[in-house]
């Protein structure tokens, strides 16, 4: 069974869909905007009771299911797995929510250390990338850290949470009426 809402919120004009404005779609028998599985949606103002849903959840997987679409635009291969940094990141609602709407495996950044893995350190992403960028032009990386000069530091993906994959089928199940409702929302909002 399909989500039966659906949320965009776009606070300030997005490039991708281009889009401005806050928009929610419930399914309903009576809806006018008909999706390609069939399925009926009306635009609300507020997600009724009877939806069961509510502007948080539509919030993160509307960025997750964006993702999914994007992703399969550009038709580059399978996803094997996403690898999650910063403050929501330690989120296991938020987590949970990655592996099931993007059906894989979700793994933390962190660094190995003595002690284990710190998945705590500070800037994780900008050094990932700094990283990353190194390796890229062949410089020699020089991991040893300043507070503990004759320990090496090695960056790990500690693998954190498991596809449901009932949750997952449903997902991929709403997509393509999830990439009809934002395709939607992106319209209504230039032509306002």
């Amino acid at each position: 069974m399909a989500p039966n809402a659906f949320g965009f919120y776009y606070l300030a004009t997005e490039i991708l869909p281009y889009a401005k404005g806050v928009f929610r779609f419930e399914k309903c028998d009576k809806g006018d905007i008909v999706c390609p599985s069939g399925a009926k949606y009306k635009q609300v103002d507020t997600f009724s009771s009877d939806a069961n849903w509510n502007d948080a959840r539509a919030i993160v997987e509307s960025q997750f299911m964006s993702m999914c679409v994007d992703y399969n635009r550009k038709k580059a291969g399978a996803l094997t797995g996403v690898a999650i940094t910063g403050g929501a990141s330690k989120s296991r609602a938020i987590q949970q929510a990655i592996a099931d709407i993007l059906g894989v495996p979700v793994f933390a950044a962190g660094i190995q250390t003595a002690e284990g893995v710190d998945k705590q350190a500070l800037a994780m992403p900008a050094y990932g990338g700094a990283i990353r960028a190194l390796n890229q032009l062949d410089i020699p990386l020089d991991a040893s850290t300043k507070s503990k000069p004759d320990s090496a530091v090695s960056y790990v993906l500690q693998h954190i949470c498991r596809t449901n994959c009932n949750k997952h089928a449903v997902y991929a199940q709403a997509l393509d009426d999830f990439e009809f409702l934002r395709d939607f929302a992106s319209r209504t909002s230039i032509s306002s």
